[in-house]
């Protein structure tokens, strides 16, 4: 029996649903740990109240956030690395980002993957009602 399985993601979390089981799948979640927000600003020098301020490094920032990004990918690939056929579903970018890093790996991953959909925030019954609708 192949080991199918989906994966919702947002840059919040990433929900692994195995239908391995196809009467009861087995999901488990991933956090991201990805810092969502914007730079805010420096500080003033020198302790005076009207000095010049030291600004953020938006690039320090960006670069950050790469490699977070790098680190919860490779965690969700870590995840999936014994199944046989996968699926990737979710809304925005998250999902991109993903399957850019599977096509770059050379691993036979890239060879697995069934589909790219996107999908608007669900409930976890209807994330598993998906996975299982999609490889039926």
């Amino acid at each position: 029996m192949k080991k199918q399985t989906g994966i919702w993601l947002d840059y919040k979390e990433a929900v692994i649903v195995d239908m391995s089981d196809k009467e009861d799948p087995k999901v488990h979640k991933i956090r991201s740990g990805v810092q969502t927000g914007s730079v805010k600003g420096g500080s003033r020098t020198g302790g005076t109240p009207w000095g010049p301020m030291n600004t953020v490094s938006e690039s320090k920032h960006l670069n950050r956030r790469k490699h977070q990004e790098d680190a919860y990918f490779h965690k969700i690939l870590h995840a999936i690395q014994e199944t046989d056929e996968v699926l990737i579903f979710g809304p925005g970018e998250a999902k991109v980002g993903l399957v850019n890093l599977i096509k770059d790996d050379h691993t036979q991953m890239h060879a697995r993957l069934r589909g790219v959909e996107t999908a608007d925030s669900m409930t976890l019954n209807q994330k598993v009602a998906y996975v299982r609708h999609f490889f039926e």
